[in-house]
C-alpha cells in the first residue's frame, strides 16, 4: 500500500496527505514555467535541486509534523487518564470521611503539574470548587500552532466508594507545553537540515561549475565556428563526459576545416574553368521559380552584377519571338522524356537591346518522389560568332557573294519545291533565263568594278519587277534566272501571265544605267550605259518535264533569244 494511504489511515495525519498532494502539483507547475527556459543550465540545475530538495524537506517535515501531533494527542490523552484515576485514588478516602481540606490540598498540589491547566471538583452536596493551574506562554509561532492542532483535552470521573457516590471531578489538560517542546525539536531540525541544504546547494554548484566550464568553452567555440573560424579547438581539462564531447568536437571541426577547404579550391578551380571560359553558370529552383545567374552571366548580358535574374519569367521575356515555341516544344520534350539534361539555342535581349545567340545546358540535380523535377543547374553559352560564321557559310553555299540572290545550288532546292506545290496545287509555273546584252564591253572599258555595279543594279531591277513569292537567282557571270510559282491552273493562262512578266523585266532591264563609280581621294564618277538581256521561257508543271530538263529548255530558249538578235523573248519551243 503506498506510503500517502498508510497515513491517511491514521485521521492526525491526513492533512499531511493532503499537503504532499499539493506540493506535487506545485512542482508540475513550475517544471512548465516559462521562466526557466531563460535560465542558463547552471541556474536551472541549482534551481530544480533546490526545489526538489525544499519540497521533499517540506513534505518531510509535514508528514513528521503531523505524526508529532498524532504522538502528542496520544500522549496528552495519556497523562489525562494517568491523572484521573490518580486523583480517584487520592481523594476518594478523604471524602468518605468528609475531610475536604484535605481535598483542596490535594486539588491544588495536581494543578501545579504543567500539563493540567484547571480542576473542578462537583460534590453531591456542596458546592463546586474550580481550582486553576499556572498559565504558560506558548514559545511556538502560531502557524505551527495551527498545524499541529493539538487539542485541549478534558476528562471527567466518577468518585465512589462501596456502591456510594461522593461527587465527580473535571481535568483540563494544557497542550501548550507539549507544543513548546516539539516547536523546540522542530527549530532545532529545521536549523540542521537549512544548513545542510546549504552545504548541498554549495557542493552541487562547485561541482556543476568545474563540469560545466568545459562545455562554456564549447559553447564559446561553436559561436566562432559558426563566425567562420573553423581552426578552433576545445580539447582540454574535464569530466570524462565532457572529453569525449569536446574531442568528438575537434574531431568534427577539422573534417569540416579540411571539407571547407577542400570545396573552396574545387569552387575556385570550377569557377576559373567556367568564368574563363565565359560561360555563365545558372541555378534554378523549379519550385519557387527562382533563378541565380553568375556574375560572369550578368555580364554576358550586360547586367551589374548586382542586378539579379530573380524569376525566371524575366528570363523567358527577353527570349526572341521566333525563337521561343522552339525553346518552349524542346522544354516540354525534355520534361515528356523524363530526361536528365537539357539543352537549345536561341536568341536572348541584352540590355542594350541586342541580340545574341546562347547555347543553354543543364542537368537535374534534384527530383521530388514524384520524379518532378525540382532543382537544375547548367551554364548559357555566347554562341553568336558561330551563328554568324555559320551564316556566312549558309551564305557562301546557296547566295551570290556580290549580288547576295540565291544561286545555282539553292535555285535548284527552290526549284525542286516549285515541282512538288506544283503537283499538289495542279498549277503551272516559269523559269526564265536571262544573259545580259553588251556586258563585256562594260567589264573591258571600265573594268570589273563597274561591271559589278551593273549587275548590282541589275539584280535590284529584278528583284523589284517579281512578286514576293518568286525568286531571283544569278548563275554566275551575266546570267540570271527568275523563277515564277503557281502562275494558273491553265497553261494558256499561265503562258500569258509569264510573257507579260518577261516583257516587265525586259523593259527595266533596258534602262539606261548610271553607275557611281567611288574613287579614293578623288572625286566620284559617273558612267552611263545602256544594257538589254535576252530571255528564254520555260512553262512548266511537275507530271511533264524534270528539273534537268527544264533548266536545259530554258537556256536553249535564251540561246535563241540570243541568236534572234538580242534584247528578244523566247519560249521553249517544244512546249511544256
Amino acid at each position: 500500500m503506498p506510503v500517502i494511504g498508510v497515513f491517511t489511515k491514521i485521521p492526525a495525519l491526513r492533512r499531511a496527505a493532503n499537503h504532499v498532494s499539493q506540493s506535487g502539483r506545485a512542482v508540475k507547475k513550475c517544471w512548465h514555467c516559462p521562466l526557466l527556459n531563460k535560465l542558463s543550465l547552471l541556474t536551472r540545475i541549482l534551481a530544480g535541486s533546490m526545489l526538489v530538495i525544499g519540497i521533499a524537506l517540506i513534505v518531510m517535515f509535514v508528514v513528521l509534523m503531523h505524526r508529532e501531533a498524532y504522538l502528542l494527542e496520544s500522549v496528552l490523552q495519556s497523562k489525562l487518564q494517568e491523572e484521573l484515576n490518580t486523583l480517584e485514588i487520592a481523594v476518594t478516602d478523604d471524602l468518605v470521611i468528609g475531610d475536604y481540606a484535605t481535598v483542596q490540598r490535594e486539588l491544588n498540589t495536581r494543578v501545579q503539574n504543567q500539563h493540567v491547566a484547571k480542576i473542578i471538583f462537583t460534590p453531591i452536596r456542596g458546592n463546586t470548587v474550580h481550582v486553576f493551574g499556572p498559565t504558560t506562554a506558548a514559545q511556538s509561532p502560531g502557524w505551527f500552532v495551527a498545524m499541529m492542532n493539538v487539542p485541549s483535552m478534558q476528562g471527567t470521573q466518577r468518585l465512589s466508594l462501596g456502591g456510594r457516590t461522593y461527587g465527580e471531578i473535571n481535568v483540563q489538560m494544557n497542550p501548550v507545553v507539549l507544543t513548546n517542546n516539539a516547536w523546540g525539536q522542530f527549530a532545532f531540525m529545521l536549523k540542521l537540515v537549512l544548513a545542510t541544504l546549504f552545504l548541498n546547494v554549495l557542493e552541487i554548484y562547485l561541482i556543476l561549475r568545474s563540469s560545466l566550464r568545459p562545455l562554456e568553452t564549447l559553447i564559446a567555440a561553436e559561436r566562432q565556428f559558426a563566425d567562420g573560424d573553423h581552426a578552433i579547438r576545445v580539447a582540454g581539462p574535464g569530466s570524462p563526459e565532457m572529453r569525449d564531447l569536446t574531442t568528438g568536437f575537434d574531431s568534427m571541426a577539422e573534417k569540416i576545416e579540411q571539407q571547407t577547404i577542400a570545396l573552396k579550391n574545387s569552387e575556385q578551380l570550377w569557377s576559373f574553368a567556367l568564368e574563363g571560359g565565359g560561360d555563365a553558370v545558372w541555378d534554378w529552383n523549379l519550385v519557387t521559380n527562382q533563378v541565380e545567374l553568375s556574375k560572369a552571366g550578368n555580364a554576358m548580358f550586360g547586367f551589374a552584377p548586382e542586378e539579379l535574374w530573380e524569376d525566371m519569367a524575366l528570363w523567358v521575356a527577353r527570349v526572341h519571338p521566333d525563337d521561343l515555341p522552339i525553346l518552349s516544344e524542346r522544354w516540354r520534350e525534355f520534361l515528356r522524356q523524363g530526361e536528365e539534361k537539357f539543352s537549345c539555342d536561341y536568341r536572348v535581349q541584352c540590355k542594350d537591346g541586342h541580340w545574341i545567340w546562347i547555347h543553354t545546358r543543364g542537368m537535374v540535380v534534384q527530383r521530388d518522389a514524384a520524379g518532378r523535377v525540382m532543382r537544375m543547374i547548367g551554364t548559357h553559352s555566347d554562341i553568336t560568332e558561330r551563328k554568324q560564321m555559320e551564316e556566312q557559310v549558309r551564305k557562301l553555299a546557296f547566295y551570290d557573294p556580290l549580288t547576295a540572290l540565291p544561286n545555282r545550288r539553292l535555285l535548284d532546292d527552290r526549284l525542286e519545291q516549285a515541282l512538288l506545290a506544283s503537283k499538289r496545287s495542279g498549277y503551272f509555273g516559269a523559269l526564265l533565263f536571262l544573259d545580259l546584252d553588251n556586258f563585256k564591253p562594260l567589264n573591258d572599258t571600265h573594268g570589273h568594278g563597274v561591271g559589278d555595279l551593273l549587275l548590282l543594279e541589275v539584280a535590284k531591277r529584278l528583284k523589284n519587277g517579281v512578286r514576293e513569292m518568286d525568286t531571283v537567282a544569278r548563275f554566275g557571270g551575266d546570267e540570271f534566272v527568275v523563277m515564277l510559282n503557281e502562275l494558273a491552273s491553265d497553261k494558256t493562262a499561265s503562258l500569258t501571265q509569264a510573257r507579260q512578266l518577261a516583257e516587265k523585266i525586259q523593259v527595266a532591264l533596258s534602262a539606261s544605267y548610271r553607275l557611281t563609280v567611288k574613287h579614293t581621294g578623288q572625286s566620284d564618277t559617273t558612267v552611263e550605259h545602256r544594257c538589254t538581256a535576252s530571255i528564254g521561257v520555260v512553262v512548266f508543271s511537275n507530271h511533264e518535264a524534270s528539273q534537268a530538263d527544264i533548266m536545259k529548255r530554258a537556256d536553249a530558249a535564251m540561246y535563241r533569244a540570243k541568236d534572234a538578235g538580242r534584247n528578244q523573248i523566247c519560249f521553249d519551243e517544244g512546249g511544256t
